[in-house]
């Protein structure tokens, strides 16, 4: 055999072995990365359970601290207790930025900020039948939108007590129990009561279910 072919040989199998080299390098780096990006997926869903359980834990805590006049018998006359419910009820550092809506209510760039914050609420709400399994996601879903719907319908009332005391001091003959009945304030009253209601059926819902035991267990299996 000649020289030649030696070294033909010789560089044959060089380079098939750089090859087998190369692919083996590849397939290495390739299951790497997917064990990282596996890893990642992982830590990036715990962060976002964690966040989400902080974000209902707070709620439900806001909600025991209000709970008395949420579920209270509620008496047939105008809400003036309007704004200390929703200050009740925003009164945690997730929330606190909508306080300055019920104080100018009608003011567009207070009121640009509450419905900015109250869909980014509603949009968390959402998230949570994705992060969490079984009930946990549909009670907690559920829950946090019933939530934002009460500090809407507070919202709302607010707005109709400024209208009324608007109307009752234009027109001299007219008191605010007159401009309540003129201005249909027992409808609104009404749909903010059925917003408590409902909420409070979500919360008792979470409770029997014993809702933070499961959701910190499922945390935990992450």
């Amino acid at each position: 055999m000649s020289v030649e072919s030696i070294v033909n040989i010789i560089t044959s199998i060089i380079v098939c072995v750089a090859t087998v080299v190369s692919v083996v390098i590849a397939v290495i780096a390739i299951k790497q990365a997917k064990i990282q990006m596996e890893l990642s997926n992982k830590n990036n869903l715990f962060s976002n359970r964690v966040k989400g359980y902080l974000i209902i834990k707070g709620l439900l805590n806001l909600y025991n601290q209000n709970k008395k006049d949420i579920e209270k018998g509620k008496e047939d006359k105008i809400y003036f207790e309007v704004d200390c419910l929703f200050y009740g009820l925003i009164n945690n550092s997730y929330l606190e930025n909508m306080g300055t809506v019920i104080e100018e209510p009608l003011h567009n760039p207070e009121h640009k900020n509450f419905l900015t914050l109250l869909e980014k609420l509603k949009n968390e709400a959402e998230k949570m039948r994705f992060l969490f399994e079984n009930k946990i996601g549909i009670y907690a879903r559920s829950f946090i939108l019933k939530y934002a719907e009460v500090l809407m319908k507070l919202y709302q009332y607010k707005i109709l007590i400024i209208k009324m005391r608007e109307y009752s001091t234009t027109y001299p003959m007219v008191d605010i129990k007159k401009a309540a009945e003129d201005m249909n304030e027992i409808e609104n009253r009404k749909e903010l009561f059925k917003a408590f209601e409902k909420l409070s059926e979500e919360y008792k819902l979470l409770n029997n279910y014993d809702f933070e035991t499961k959701i910190i267990e499922e945390i935990k299996l992450n």
